[in-house]
């Protein structure tokens, strides 16, 4: 009798399993038809819009279970109906499998065609505060003896973005746009604050930040108190192409300009918590850097503060290369020379440096300079010194 009831028992189990299983099955099955996605998109888009109280529109969403989610030209108007977000794509390769153990697993996130519009108002209110208002929920009391997520994050690709931030309150202007941004990262761990990229790949980017104000002082001395650990942040490899970049301070009348050909990183060890670096390989080539200030009526004040000689920074460079490289200096409170080089109005041409085993400790400095090459615009110049 008891053996019969084992029995059954085990069947219906069975059974019941093998229903669920059928049922993940129809579920996934019916997700792919186009009638089930048009409707998830429209059954979304009308809760997000009554949610927010703005339009809201999406135009495809595929669903490839259990591995990814891609949505298409998903477009959000903010209060004043301008454009907060504008997304030709973004996809997720993902394992929703994983959600049943707490993790959140995101193998590849990929951004492509993004238009963002980010903005405060006169009194420091940002465009998209309303809608984290909208989803937030007071009434919800945390529970700590949940099991906490873990999120793994494997690659991130950006393509063909635009992002606009406008801070009326604060002065400050940033436009930047991103032909193509990717990372891959090797270990991502908030919990341990361990993040490990093997590779950051940036090409093609075009960005200017303005400030038409003063920065703000902070009147309040440093705590040193603080014992909160800081992220441990790793990079192996570093690859920079076609980088244009504009900083203009319009209180102090200062300006920055950046024109980036190409930068190679090779990195053995980038140790941030211990001030420990060890490189491989550095190069830099047909980059023009520009800086210039003038004197202000109005400077912020500043504090000067003694260096620690605890922990000092320790850097080290196998092989440096520097070839095509110019700088342009100028400090427009002081006249331009007529003779001999002006060191308040320098401009370097074709700036090449080779050099090999260089330390930095602190105040010691060491390196192997193989050659060194420039030339300035009052006609000295230096064509090779060899090692």
């Amino acid at each position: 009798m008891f053996r019969k009831i084992i029995v059954s028992a085990i069947k219906v189990a069975g059974w019941i399993t093998l229903g669920i299983v059928a049922l993940l099955l129809l579920v996934i099955a019916l997700v792919q038809v186009p009638a089930i996605q048009r409707k998830l998109v429209s059954t979304a888009v009308t809760f997000v819009e009554k949610k927010i109280g703005t339009p809201v529109s999406l135009g495809a969403i595929h669903i490839a279970l259990p591995k990814k989610i891609v949505l298409h030209d998903l477009y959000l108007q903010d209060e004043s109906r301008d454009t907060l977000l504008w997304a030709n794509e973004i996809g997720v390769d993902t394992d929703l499998f994983a959600l049943l153990d707490h993790e959140v697993m995101l193998n590849r996130v990929t951004l492509s065609g993004i238009r963002a519009g980010i903005g405060t108002s006169d009194s420091g209110r940002f465009n998209f505060q309303y809608i984290i208002d909208a989803f937030a929920d007071t009434t919800i009391v945390a529970d700590t003896t949940k099991q906490a997520w873990a999120i793994s994050l494997g690659e991130i690709v950006i393509e063909d973005t635009k992002l606009r931030y406008h801070d009326l309150a604060g002065g400050n202007t940033l436009d930047l746009y991103t032909g193509n941004l990717r990372v891959s990262i090797d270990t991502f761990d908030l919990e341990n604050k361990r993040i490990s990229i093997d590779e950051l790949q940036i090409e093609n980017i075009n960005t200017s930040f303005i400030q038409t104000t003063l920065p703000l002082q902070n009147s309040t001395p440093a705590d040193n108190t603080n014992n909160t650990t800081p992220y441990d942040i790793d990079v192996r490899t570093v690859n920079l192409k076609k980088i244009s970049a504009h900083y203009e301070q319009q209180a102090l009348r200062q300006m920055l300009r950046l024109d980036l050909g190409q930068l190679e990183l090779r990195a053995n060890k980038i140790d941030v918590i211990n001030r420990n670096i060890d490189l491989e390989k550095l190069s830099l080539d047909d980059t023009f850097v520009y800086f210039q200030h003038a004197q202000s009526s109005t400077t912020p004040d500043t504090a000067t503060t003694q260096a620690s000689t605890d922990n000092l920074w320790r850097i080290n460079l196998q092989a440096l290369s520097l070839d095509n490289n110019s700088f342009q200096y100028h400090n427009f409170s002081k006249p331009f020379a007529q003779d001999g080089i002006d060191f308040n109005h320098l401009w370097i041409r074709d700036f090449a440096l080779a050099a090999k085993q260089i330390a930095f400790a602190g105040n010691s400095f060491g390196a192997d300079i193989n050659n060194i090459s420039f030339q300035e615009k009052s006609g000295f110049g230096l064509r090779a010194v060899y090692g």
